[in-house]
């Protein structure tokens, strides 16, 4: 089994887990749907696929593994800044202008952090924001 410079295998110059996801539905795919490897192996041929309605689907439960399988809760999120898991009651939007991210509070804070006039977000240059959990680091060194 070939696989393509993407990672996907290839069988007769075709996807293999789009001809998996057709057989499964017995007639092609709804326009727009698309299929989600849930082991994330894309060379596998055997791997589990989901048959996603869209895209937007897709990431959803894309984000939503990769939480499980970060952190055990498929509902945490990840704060742009230190990286950790964390609820995201916990978390607040990003100020970066059109950004989806979530950021803890503090973070953003101890990061200097700003807005500016277009709603960019502005990081003090040279700045580097370590996760909490390195603190535990500098003691044992």
């Amino acid at each position: 089994m070939k696989v393509n410079h993407q990672g996907y295998a290839i069988s007769k110059g075709k996807l293999v887990h789009q001809e998996r996801a057709r057989a499964v539905l017995t007639k092609p795919m709804p326009k727009g749907a698309c299929t989600l490897h849930v082991n994330g192996d894309r060379g596998n041929p055997n791997a589990q696929l989901v048959i996603c309605p869209d895209r937007a689907y897709h990431r959803l439960l894309k984000m939503r593994l990769q939480a499980l399988n970060a952190c055990g809760d498929p509902n945490a999120r990840q704060c742009a800044i230190c990286k950790e898991w964390d609820n995201p009651q916990n978390l607040q939007q990003s100020l970066h202008y059109r950004s989806q991210s979530l950021e803890h509070k503090g973070c953003r804070e101890h990061a200097g952090v700003s807005s500016s006039r277009d709603g960019s977000t502005i990081y003090p240059e040279g700045e580097i924001v370590f996760p909490s959990w390195t603190a535990d680091l500098e003691d044992e060194l």
